[in-house]
């Protein structure tokens, strides 16, 4: 893999997820249905600041449980956070996330994670 690699993978997920966006919100207008507008600033200022705790805190757990078990937590808590409730769906979203992003840069790129300590680093061996 070369330098444009990875920029070249993004910007095409960017332009795939945009032209998603955009068929989406023609098809919306074609139907007649109106976008919702929110205009509560106190409920987008709570949930912003929710947001950045839930992050906070991945990058102090990350030293201390390790990559994957922080990741797989902070990525369901923080979906539950912007209004998910279906419990299967916050597993399986996780579980997916985590794989993904662990194949990819721990597997195949060889980018070290984070192993945790006591017996999250003992049990990190098992995994990668």
């Amino acid at each position: 893999m070369g330098p444009e690699f990875w920029p070249t993978l993004t910007l095409t997920g960017i332009v795939i997820l945009a032209l998603i966006i955009m068929i989406g919100s023609i098809l919306e207008q074609k139907k007649g249905i109106s976008p919702k507008v929110e205009s509560n600033e106190k409920k987008n200022t709570i949930g912003a600041v929710v947001c950045a705790g839930i992050l906070l805190l991945f990058i102090i757990s990350i030293s201390y449980i390790g990559f994957l078990l922080s990741a797989f937590i902070s990525m369901m808590v923080l979906a539950y956070a912007l209004g998910e409730r279906n419990k299967l769906l916050l597993l399986f979203f996780s579980f997916i996330m985590v794989a993904v992003i662990y194949l990819s840069f721990g597997k195949l790129l060889f980018v070290p994670m984070p192993r945790g300590v006591w017996i999250f680093r003992e049990l990190s061996y098992y995994l990668y």
